[in-house]
């Protein structure tokens, strides 16, 4: 194809709704959903469950976002590369970690495109626009002149960081995620213009497409990409142009990837040959969306049918009770079936957001309810646990227990959840409804109402409820004239006896209770298909249904063929999972005992952590491991459970998902504290607030296990690091043991040392007795002569492979 400027080939049409964009070559998808969403604009939330979250979001999360992109120099990044385009000569390095940033500034309006879309005519809506035409406007000043859009090569081509390349895409295979940066792009840019209908964005995007047509198909350069995202990016800027090239270049990138790359990106087999999940768990779920999008618009049924069979090997034996998926922290992603461990649960809060929107599609793709049910019970548990009540902090990982150290930083070095998690609660509103031709779907149930359309007249339905905490749903009807269609209602897995779309997960027991359906006050039988009620009828102004989904306290477990979790229940309640932490208890949690018959209470709390409803129960607790092991008798105790997302937002502590049915399960009791429980860490540079982690009294398995509970020196590589404990009164000390961490992302040190803090405060050796072993999967001992600190301090050279990291620490 001839390459030419899209840049003139847009027309506008405004019809009475509104401004949409077409290209004069605008072609509609040969094939599409037969589900559409109705979108955030239409939808209005009163609840105090989502409501306000959302208002957090535009008021907290959004603008503490934002200021962070500026704080850590993403923006300045944005700002250096205009400034070189324009002429003048900078010496100034990259400003961030990673060449990936630039993507968090692209997510980030992303989110607050969704959030103007929420907020209408809202007086709030008139300062984002104007901080989002802002950073519009230094992206757009980086855009080199041929559409090329890389910070980390255009502001200082002379020292770009190592994992981006001397050249354009060389490492793209690899970690230079030029072409994941632009996925974003598009994505922030087709929602930016939905929602204010500028073109500012847009036409960044449409530039830096037409340049990557120029560059690559067949015969001209071949690369698949890193880390996917461009190709799901790609399809919804050819939604929104209705250039063909878009999904031609889409397609090119699928059938690019293997065979014969590494499972860690997905490219070890052909994306249309795969049946199973593997490698890093965000890429894969951003390429199952992106083969799914190709599958949908080009009627390609060859991907539609390897999705299905990828959802369903994650679905059978590698889904977390939370809906998260990834539990290896080694390649943040998918390990063997039913290796789903809980302390070092990986889960990545990324991962979830990328699930949710893979199930979202697969439901507009076969208006199956279970997919739906997944990705409520991601939405409400997996994925809200990765931000605080607050709005403001957040977790990389998701783990289902914690020893006690566990903390959400306000940010982070890899930041790439922070804006993610921004953009997923704006969306919201748009998952709550869906509609094709002749049917209204209700996926959500929040308070509040939509705006539809049915048969081109106007549609609006009202929900009033207080789920998740309540089951009763009430939902009126105010169609503009009396019109037949088919209201849709999902019931939910759980409410069917159903724990889990797999046998993964299974109730303990059956309950008797049945949900119930009344039109107008009376009782209605109706058949599900695809697990939902069909009401097919002539609605009036008026009409109302009332639903009611029975809420018992369940206790679940996992198939047996999960070692983590055998002999172990949770405990769910509607759609939440429930947890039981430090704050709560004067015990260790991980120490109780839950029988599977045990009654439930539970009550709604106006003012704890925002608003929760807790269940407590009488259960056993254990506290001593007898010679023989196991455990001695236990005492009666009384349990006191919060939902999972609620956990670690007041002080840090020991968290529970899981609980043993009897003491020959219990996994952890907690040992008494060595010294190292005494002093305070510090370092010469820590990843992400790792430094906690040296002393947090977890023993582990080999040194890959780590669940990033360890302290990290990432991106640092061969360079001197030091990391010490300070004591506030002297110690006397003869020993450390050293657990290094090694995982293919982490290395073991080239050397290190022991020095020791004197009286006057200056450093010295230790006279050490032994050698300094640097082995892997043990402690590496060092004895010395004794000496009375108070401050012991490793050092360390790091390995020139890679970056290094302890993931404990014992001193004696």
């Amino acid at each position: 194809m001839k390459k030419f400027s899209r840049l003139f080939q847009f027309i506008f049409i405004i019809p009475a709704t509104g401004i949409f964009l077409f290209s004069s070559c605008s072609v509609k998808p040969t094939s599409d959903y037969k589900i559409t969403p109705v979108t955030v604009d239409r939808v209005t939330l009163t609840d105090s469950f989502w409501a306000p979250r959302i208002q957090r979001d535009i008021d907290i999360t959004i603008p503490a976002v934002i200021q962070k992109l500026y704080q850590t120099g993403r923006v300045q990044n944005f700002i250096n590369a205009g400034k070189v385009l324009s002429g003048e000569s900078l010496s100034e390095e990259f400003c961030t970690a990673f060449p990936f940033d630039d993507s968090d500034v692209y997510k980030q309006i992303d989110a607050g495109a969704y959030a103007l879309m929420y907020l209408k005519n809202d007086p709030r809506a008139k300062t984002l626009e104007y901080r989002l035409d802002s950073l519009i406007d230094k992206i757009s000043r980086a855009q080199e002149k041929d559409g090329y859009l890389y910070t980390a090569r255009t502001m200082n081509p002379k020292e770009i960081p190592e994992l981006s390349g001397k050249v354009r895409f060389v490492n793209e295979q690899e970690n230079s995620h030029e072409l994941y940066n632009l996925g974003h792009l598009f994505e922030a840019a087709c929602t930016y213009h939905q929602s204010t209908g500028k073109k500012n964005l847009l036409k960044v995007a449409v530039r830096s497409a037409d340049y990557l047509y120029s560059v690559f198909g067949k015969g001209k350069l071949v690369r698949y990409p890193g880390h996917e995202e461009i190709e799901t990016g790609l399809a919804t800027l050819y939604r929104t142009t209705g250039d063909p090239r878009y999904m031609e270049l889409s397609r090119f990138f699928l059938e690019s990837r293997g065979p014969g790359g590494t499972e860690y990106n997905q490219a070890h087999i052909k994306p249309v040959n795969q049946t199973e999940a593997a490698g890093h768990a965000v890429r894969a779920m951003y390429l199952y969306s992106g083969m799914t999008e190709l599958g949908v618009i080009e009627s390609d049924t060859a991907y539609l049918s390897a999705v299905k069979k990828i959802w369903n090997d994650i679905t059978g034996s590698k889904t977390y009770v939370t809906g998260g998926v990834g539990s290896k922290a080694s390649n943040e992603g998918f390990g063997d079936p039913y290796d789903l461990p809980n302390h070092t649960a990986y889960s990545e809060t990324c991962s979830s957001i990328g699930f949710i929107l893979w199930n979202e599609r697969m439901f507009r793709l076969t208006g199956d309810s279970k997919y739906v049910d997944l990705l409520e019970k991601t939405l409400y548990n997996a994925f809200l646990s990765g931000i605080s009540i607050s709005g403001d902090h957040f977790f990389y990982p998701n783990p289902l227990e914690s020893w006690g150290k566990k903390v959400r930083p306000d940010w982070y070095a890899c930041a790439c959840c922070p804006p993610n998690v921004a953009r997923m609660i704006a969306m919201v509103p748009g998952l709550i409804y869906a509609q094709s031709v002749d049917r209204i779907f209700v996926n959500l149930y929040v308070a509040g109402k939509a705006e539809l359309k049915v048969a081109d007249s106007s549609f609006i339905m009202g929900q009033s409820t207080s789920y998740p905490w309540d089951g009763q749903i009430r939902i009126g009807i105010n169609p503009a004239s009396p019109v037949k269609t088919s209201v849709l209602l999902r019931i939910p897995g759980w409410a069917e006896n159903q724990a889990f779309i797999s046998d993964l997960y299974t109730f303990t027991g059956q309950t008797k209770e049945k949900y119930t359906i009344k039109i107008n006050g009376e009782i209605i039988e109706t058949p599900l298909e695809n697990g939902y009620a069909v009401i097919n009828r002539k609605w009036q102004k008026g009409d109302t249904i009332l639903l009611n989904l029975p809420m018992p306290v369940r206790t679940l477990q996992a198939n047996q063929a999960m070692a983590a979790d055998r002999g172990k229940v949770a405990v769910q309640r509607g759609p939440i999972i429930y947890c039981a932490e430090a704050a709560d208890h004067s015990t260790s949690v991980l120490t109780m005992t839950i029988d599977p018959k045990t009654t439930f209470s539970g009550v709604y709390k106006p003012g704890l952590l925002s608003g929760i409803y807790t269940l407590s129960a009488d259960i056993s607790q254990f506290s001593e491991v007898p010679a023989g092991g196991g455990a001695t008798a236990g005492r009666p105790y009384k349990i006191s459970m919060i939902p999972y997302f609620a956990w670690a937002n007041r002080e840090p502590g020991e968290m529970a998902v899981w609980f043993a049915t009897d003491p020959r399960y219990i996994t952890r009791f907690p040992e008494p504290p060595g010294l190292e429980a005494k002093a305070k860490g510090s370092a010469s540079y820590a990843y992400d607030n790792s430094i906690p982690y040296l002393n947090d009294g977890i023993d582990p398995v080999n040194s890959a296990d780590r669940g990033n509970n360890a302290f990290r020196l990432h991106p640092h590589i061969g360079t001197d690091e030091w990391v010490a404990y300070e004591f506030d009164q002297p110690q006397k000390l003869s020993s450390v043991k050293v657990y290094w961490l090694e995982d293919g992302s982490y290395f073991l040190p080239a050397s290190w040392k022991l020095s020791y803090q004197k009286s006057d405060g200056s450093w010295a050796p230790v006279n050490s007795f032994s050698p300094y072993l640097i082995e892997k999967d043990q402690y590496n001992e060092v004895t010395f002569v004794s000496v009375i600190t108070k401050g012991l301090r490793i050092e360390m050279k790091l390995n020139e492979a890679g970056p290094g990291g302890i993931i404990e620490w014992k001193v004696n």
